[in-house]
Formats: C-alpha cells, structure tokens, sequence
C-alpha cells in the first residue's frame, strides 16, 4: 500500500563508492535523514527526505528473519536489493537513466527492462518527469531550500521553455549595442512581461539569459572586469524589479559566473563547456561545481567561425555528441550533479551550413539513450558504458544565426532572420528541443504554443 495523498516530491538516484559495509552505510544514511531535518510520521507517509540503499553492487542480503519479520530495530531493516524497487517508478526513471544495463541480482532484468515493466502496466496517463531545480541563487545554501515551490523547477518533456537573450555588448553580432544600458537592458526586460485581467502578471520568457562577452568570430576582447561591469548592474537591476524569472550567466569565465550568481543569476551558460577554452580559466569547472547550479554545456571548437569539418570522427552529429560527451564526463568526474546540466549542441558554432541544418533535423539523435554493453551484473562497468548525453534536456539557439543568412540570402541583416528563426526552431521543437534560446521572444512564445499543441499535448 503506498499514500497517494501527499505532495508532490523530487526524488533521485546516487551511484556512489564507499568502504562502508551496508550496514554502516544505513546507518550513516539514517544520521543524514536526521541532520536535515527527518522526523518520525505514520508508515510509508509523508517525510521531509528519505534515503535508501537499492542496490550494492550484485549483493543480496537480508537483515531480517527468516519469516520476514525485523529482528530488533525495523529502521534499521536492510533488505539488498530494495524488496520494492521494482513496481516504483520513481526508483526506476533514474535508475534507468545511469545503469540501464545493469541487471537486477534477484530478479535477472535490468533497470531498463524493469521500468518498461511497470510502464505498461500503468493505466494512468505520466506522472513523473525529469525536473532541473532553479532555486533562486540566494536560496541554494539555506536548509529549507528543500521546500522552493514547484515553479523552482524546470519540468523537462512538459512543456517547450524560452530564454531570452539579453547581449550587454556593443558588438553581439545580431543586436549589439540594444542591451548595453542597464536602462535599455530593463526596458527590453520589463517587455517579455503582460498584466492579466485578472491581475497577475504574465511573462513570455521563462529565462532571461544575459552575457557580456560577444563570441561572434572577430569580436573584441574584453576583461574580466569590464565583463562583470556589463552583466551584473543589470542582473541587479532585474531582481530589484521584485523579478523572479530565473536568470541564466552567458560566460566562460570563473570569476564572472560567481560575480553573477551572487548578484542573483542561477544558471550558468557556458558555451566551452566548462573547459575555459581559449582562456585557460579552468577554474570555471570548480565554480560551477562549488556553486551548485544548473551549468548549460555547448558544444564548440574555440572560434566560431573555425574547424568545421567532422569528416574524421563521423560526421557532425557523431563528432558533436563525442566532443561535448567528452566536456560532459569530465564535469561530472569533478562532482558536477547530472541532474544540472542541460546540453547545447552549439548551431551556429563551428559548424558549416549543412552541418547546423543537419543538427536541427536529427536533433532527437543528439541526447538519443546509448549504452556500449550488454546487460551486466558490474555496476561500475554499466555506469561507464553509458553515454554522458544519452537523455540529457537539450536547449536549441539558433536564433538569427548567420548560417540562416546563407539560406534565405541575406547574410548581412541579422534582425531580417526573423521567420527563420521561428522556422528553425519550429523543427528543433518537433525533435525534442527542450529550451530555446531567442531573440524575439514573443513571436517564440506564439510559435510555442502551437508546436507544443502539436507534439507534447499527449
């Protein structure tokens, strides 16, 4: 029997090393449950956090009688692998998601199998669903942070999200120079939101994302601290405005994504994927680390404009997901939780025109599940046998990029590439795009809801 009559909750999956027997390791489990908060209600109810041990490697054991019965402390009951595991779907979604091969000791199916299991036998329409928290920066530190509203969550495969592009540059290569106030930065802002007739204020992005640092091939360098100058008045300026929409750090470099964070930002978006590429900050990967917030890794190859050919390692789409699989496993080795990292494949970026339109029309395949191996009773060897990207949440920004230019002949009028965009993003929606990043953002926000009608209303 389980109570449905509760709230809603986050529930997720750690595969971790340890020297601890699984005893011990209860037991430190039961010493965290308490540290934070737990305390006792009436059985299988409600609770602040509650952790479990599923599985220890191939082992099964019982610390029970043999009529099933404790035999002295029933929280202290362990039974490996979890006697329920298998009919909860909330167990087996994450657990599906890093060890889908890895075959269950007792049962002989693997993690995949089994969450298939209890999918079609479920009558009811999809409950659970991959979140990433943006909880507000100030927040990310505070105890009771475990209670942010739903709305702190970002609910992948719900609906299509918006980010709005705020570039508090002079030389952006499609509006340089719009944003670079903080007066004409908020007036753009204070745009992307409409009071209701019912009072409420409606906004039509569901992140502002603000850089400081052009990218664009032969756009000037500038430093460290002119970068902060740019982006942090105006991410003040926002939260000053009583602003809540979550606020995303266009950067490559450490001290510039934590100014921004402390600021009020909380997102990272980093298009050299956390490896300080071109500007040798590797800090920037234990920032992001240290911070805790969600990180967007894209996909690069240093200049924008550059190395475009993906002949030697398969093609773009193969080349892509190797090259920023790679950047990815090296921030999850450094301690980078899974469940903040959004991927980008980079369109625009070091990729030829073919090479983009290739990315939007098989954009499905980017973050497509992969595994190397067969089923295995080796946790450490499922774990590493899957791809870093397989089922990653994917933000798509193609947004008057130049090689729409190419397309339709007119390579010089970035603010021309309008329906171009929307057609663009239209087709990176229908294969799954998550997140799109734009500049027009109302025509997206239109252009959202119809291709949300059309291929996520089931």
């Amino acid at each position: 029997m389980y109570v449905e009559d509760q709230a809603r909750f986050i529930n997720g999956a750690c595969l971790v090393s340890t020297t601890l027997e699984p005893q011990g390791l209860l037991k430190l489990l039961k010493k965290v449950e308490a540290d934070v908060g737990r305390t006792p209600t009436f059985r299988k109810g409600p609770r602040m956090v509650d952790l479990d041990i599923v599985l220890y490697d191939d082992l099964i054991s019982s610390t029970r009688k043999e009529d099933g019965t404790s035999k002295e402390n029933e929280q202290m009951d362990l039974v490996i692998p979890h006697e329920r595991m298998q009919e909860r779907e909330f167990v087996l979604r994450p657990l599906a998601d890093i060890i889908p091969k890895f075959i269950h000791p007792r049962l002989n199916l693997t993690m995949q199998a089994l969450l298939n299991n209890v999918v079609h036998s479920s009558s009811s329409s999809p409950r659970i669903r991959k979140v990433t928290p943006f909880l507000c920066s100030s927040d990310v530190q505070r105890p009771d942070a475990i209670h942010a509203p739903e709305s702190s969550y970002l609910t992948w495969t719900a609906k299509t999200y918006i980010m709005a592009i705020i570039n508090a540059t002079p030389d952006s290569f499609s509006d340089g120079g719009d944003h670079f106030s903080v007066s004409a930065a908020m007036k753009f802002v204070k745009s992307l939101y409409e009071k209701q007739s019912s009072g409420e204020t409606f906004s039509f992005a569901d992140i502002i994302d603000i850089g400081g640092y052009s990218t664009r091939p032969g756009a000037h360098q500038v430093s460290e601290s002119e970068e902060i100058a740019r982006v942090v008045p105006i991410i003040r300026a926002i939260r000053n405005e009583g602003i809540k929409t979550p606020i995303s750090i266009d950067t490559f470099r450490s001290e510039v994504a934590k100014a921004a964070i402390e600021a009020g930002a909380d997102c990272i978006n980093d298009v050299y994927g956390l490896t300080g590429e071109g500007i040798e900050d590797h800090r920037i990967l234990e920032v992001t680390r240290k911070l805790g917030v969600p990180v967007i890794l894209m996909h690069s190859r240093g200049d924008a404009g550059k190395n475009k050919v993906y002949h030697d390692v398969g093609g773009v789409l193969a080349g892509v997901r190797k090259e920023l699989g790679r950047k990815m496993d090296r921030a999850l080795k450094a301690g980078v939780r899974r469940w903040n990292i959004i991927a980008d494949p980079g369109i625009g970026f070091s990729k030829s025109v073919d090479g983009n339109l290739t990315l939007v029309r098989d954009l499905r395949k980017f973050t497509a599940p992969v595994s190397s191996i067969s089923p295995t009773r080796s946790l450490q060897a499922c774990v590493h046998s899957v791809d870093p990207l397989s089922s990653m949440p994917v933000l798509a920004g193609a947004s008057r990029k130049s090689f729409l230019g190419s397309v339709i002949g007119r390579e010089n009028t970035a603010k021309d590439r309008k329906a171009a965009s929307i057609a663009t993003h239209t087709a990176a929606i229908q294969q799954g795009a998550d997140i799109i990043r734009a500049h027009d953002v109302i025509e997206t926000w239109d252009l959202v809801q119809v291709a949300d009608k059309l291929w996520r209303s089931s």
